[in-house]
């Protein structure tokens, strides 16, 4: 395959490529449960991204398949078998509007960079694979397998739309996700959420009243408001370093603020909850056995960002160490509202039986969400064919490497993340000012294009 010819194309679509991501990042297509209807599953917002995807390909010829609402997919080739790309067009809301410098549902190019939500992940992507389908044609690739694009509308949130995909549709020969990191995600952790539930605090005159976090998903947890009783803050002013918010002659409420980062990498993050404990484990009167939560979060989980507390501490020497992040604690003096909110990535060192049996040994985990892990040998096939596209058109080594993230990689029985984004690279998915560099999404379109044609077209 001649690499100028798929930079000569590349160069061609540059400003309708960029057009289209406008188009998509204008949708708000975030999960909406009040909208959804038939054929909209997932809300009238990710439907409407759905019709301008497949306007999209339909102008540049391609022929498209919905399923439902659920999922759909834009085809090229005539054959049974097929390699697949998988994205997803569905986007997190907004958290901090204030913090972006323009308008999220409008692109903004400065020449560099374009900003907007769905940028990174996974719009522009998802359009770039659409190029590298397109170029696929254009240059008349000699198939022998066919190449479907499939995209989703519920990444980020149950994956239902995956699971209705392969119910009608049978796996792919190999594939991979554009919705990671390059050069190979070849490991994606497995991930386990869950709760900690504890009893009703029976304490009449509770020293802390309540703890309220700002997040309790996807985060860890930066941001907490604390209320204690004014009696017990006068005595130990000088050892609670929360910010002062509010108070009355009863009650002083600080709050604690961390450093923001994704669950799936707490070590990069400061959390909120463990400031907190900072200070309480300074105050030699803190009496913990009245709080069982509080008592349990001190032993098992206090600045410990692996897990080695709990014994679920496992390291593999491919797709390195396991993480926990406590990414809630909420706290209700006379309830039964207390509870710990974790969320746990684990390598293939260590089996999910092995993870359970742990989990539960200081006493009842609840499990609310697991994804298998994904791995995928470095002697495949499908790991040699794209290093020798990377290679091909970059010049560089393919490494492979493990992420803490979940990509629709995990859904093939013979796929992986395969960029969109480089080393250097800052898109900041689910936070505010998402990004993507322009000349990295032209080397991706390009590296893209090369894989197509050794996975579709290669014995």
């Amino acid at each position: 395959m001649d690499i100028q010819q798929i930079n000569t194309l590349i160069k061609q679509h540059k400003e309708q490529i960029i057009s289209d991501i406008s188009q998509l990042v204008a949708i708000h297509s975030y999960r909406d449960e009040k909208s959804k209807c038939s054929l909209a599953p997932f809300g009238q917002g990710v439907r409407m991204v759905f019709d301008e995807f497949m306007h999209i390909a339909r102008r540049l010829g391609f022929l498209c398949h919905d399923f439902s609402g659920y999922a759909i997919d834009v085809r090229y080739g005539e054959f049974d078998e097929y390699i697949a790309m998988l994205g997803h067009l569905d986007v997190v809301d907004i958290f901090h509007r204030e913090l972006w410098q323009s308008d999220p549902f409008t692109l903004r190019n400065d020449g560099e960079f374009l900003y907007g939500r769905g940028v990174a992940d996974d719009k522009g992507p998802s359009i770039l694979a659409l190029y590298a389908l397109y170029f696929a044609k254009l240059l008349h690739f000699p198939l022998k397998r066919s190449i479907r694009l499939i995209l989703g509308g519920a990444e980020e949130t149950t994956w239902e739309c995956m699971e209705h995909y392969f119910k009608h549709n049978a796996q792919p020969s190999a594939g991979f996700s554009p919705d990671g990191d390059f050069p190979i995600v070849n490991g994606e952790k497995g991930i386990l959420e869950g709760q900690y539930i504890f009893p009703e605090n029976t304490v009449v005159k509770a020293p802390i009243l309540s703890i309220t976090p700002k997040t309790t998903s996807s985060f860890v947890c930066y941001e907490l408001d604390v209320t204690f009783s004014f009696e017990f803050f006068a005595k130990n002013q000088n050892k609670l370093h929360g910010k002062l918010i509010a108070q009355t002659e009863e009650t002083t409420i600080l709050k604690y603020i961390g450093k923001t980062s994704l669950s799936r990498n707490p070590q990069r993050g400061v959390s909120a909850i463990d400031l907190l404990f900072d200070d309480l484990c300074a105050i030699p009167s803190f009496n913990w056995s009245e709080y069982p939560a509080l008592h349990f979060y001190k032993d098992y989980l206090h600045n410990d960002f692996y897990g080695k507390k709990l014994g679920i501490y496992h390291k593999d020497n491919e797709m390195g160490e396991s993480s926990i992040c406590p990414v809630a604690l909420v706290y209700e003096a006379g309830t039964n509202k207390s509870y710990i909110k974790v969320d746990i990535r684990f390598n293939k060192a260590v089996s999910l039986e092995h993870l359970k049996a742990q989990l539960n040994r200081p006493r009842t985990f609840k499990i609310t969400k697991y994804k298998k892990m994904l791995y995928v040998n470095k002697d495949s096939k499908l790991i040699r064919t794209l290093q020798k596209a990377y290679w091909e058109y970059t010049n560089q080594e393919a490494e492979l490497i493990t992420k803490g993230g979940a990509s629709y990689a995990r859904t093939l029985e013979n796929g992986v993340a395969f960029g969109p984004t480089f080393a250097g690279d800052n898109p900041n998915p689910h936070g505010a000012n998402e990004n993507i560099r322009m000349d990295t999404m032209w080397k991706a379109l390009g590296i893209y294009t090369l894989s197509l044609y050794y996975l579709s077209c290669e014995k």
